[in-house]
């Protein structure tokens, strides 16, 4: 049955959200254009062999892959993962998507997070913004098996310029430099597109992108993200 675009664009306009678009560049630091060979010293890419440019707020629909036949499809032959989402932009949008685009909706709320281990003077900065204050910042001493907390606001503040840094107020109190300490923390999840289920056209109409997020850190779960 033939989609009617109009209708299309109404529901997308209805139930749809604004979200953030960045665009992917590719990293030349990456001699083969791949991640995995990028310069992991890189100060523009952090190692990734991936940087993005041009933010643009978009209305998309955001949904689970549960909620309909081809999301369950892309599951069940190993093209998604559990966790990742769909996004639908409006037909005809001008900002077209490609893959390692990165999308980060405005949700006000936090999600479920393990937290991430972060390096007293080498790595400081999280993959994601918090949301509201850090749940839990800890040490332990793997000899005694005891546990050193600190407090933000108190021992610690969240800076740069994306507000992912932890910035220490004292060398004193802080961990001891290029030792391993933990954080915990509600995140703003930020998503990179996956577009190969992507483009729709019907009768050379544009019908719009449907392309897979998935959460920035699993592409690169070994990478220097700070």
């Amino acid at each position: 049955m033939p989609i009617h675009i109009p209708f299309h664009t109404r529901m997308i306009l209805s139930h749809g959200e604004i979200v953030t678009h960045y665009q992917g560049q590719l990293c030349t630091c990456s001699p083969t254009g791949k991640p995995e060979d990028a310069n992991i010293t890189c100060v523009r890419c952090n190692g990734l062999g991936m940087y993005w440019i041009n933010p643009k707020k978009i209305i998309a629909v955001i949904t689970g892959l549960d909620s309909d036949r081809i999301g369950r499809m892309w599951l069940q032959t190993g093209m998604a993962l559990p966790e990742d989402m769909s996004c639908s932009p409006l037909p005809n949008s001008q900002r077209r998507f490609k893959d390692y685009d990165k999308i980060i909706p405005t949700w006000s709320r936090g999600f479920p997070y393990p937290g991430e281990l972060l390096i007293r003077g080498k790595k400081e900065k999280l993959i994601y913004t918090p949301v509201k204050k850090i749940l839990r910042v800890s040490q332990v001493n793997p000899e005694t098996g005891t546990e050193k907390t600190w407090e933000q606001d108190v021992d610690y503040v969240l800076g740069g310029n994306e507000g992912k840094t932890l910035i220490w107020n004292s060398n004193e109190t802080s961990p001891a430099f290029e030792t391993t300490y933990a954080v915990v923390y509600e995140p703003t999840f930020e998503f990179v597109t996956w577009t190969p289920p992507a483009p729709r056209w019907e009768k050379g109409r544009d019908l719009g992108l449907r392309v897979l997020l998935r959460k920035a850190h699993l592409p690169w779960p070994s990478s220097n993200w700070g």
